[in-house]
């Protein structure tokens, strides 16, 4: 049996933004299968999920926003990013395998800086 999930609404993600035009941004993203709610750092100039693997603190590990629409591209694109001014849903936020309880913490410090607060909704 052929079974179809409903793709997640923004509103379910973000919960409040200061003003649309001045809470998104539109970012060149990498290519690949992003889901909504995905934590995006900014590396070469493109957007993509964050990544904690690795030595250092490269750009990569630097949280800047938050997905806020599905994307399967085969191609390097641009998306919708909320870049500031939001409080998001946080079971919503999407991150990579292996994210422990600091990579998280930081990258949630990393976006609060930013003014994107992310909360249990009531």
């Amino acid at each position: 049996m052929t079974s179809f999930e409903m793709p997640k609404q923004l509103s379910e993600l973000l919960l409040v933004e200061v003003h649309k035009q001045w809470t998104m941004d539109v970012c060149p993203i990498a290519s690949g299968d992003h889901p909504s709610g995905t934590v995006l750092a900014r590396v070469a100039g493109k957007v993509q999920p964050i990544d904690f693997e690795g030595e250092g603190d490269g750009p990569e590990k630097v949280a800047v926003g938050v997905l806020a629409s599905t994307l399967d591209m085969g191609a390097d694109s641009k998306a919708a990013v909320i870049a500031r001014g939001a409080v998001l849903a946080i079971d919503e936020l999407v991150w990579p395998a292996g994210a422990t309880g600091p990579d998280k913490a930081g990258a949630l410090a990393q976006l609060a800086a930013l003014g994107i607060v992310a909360r249990q909704p009531i």
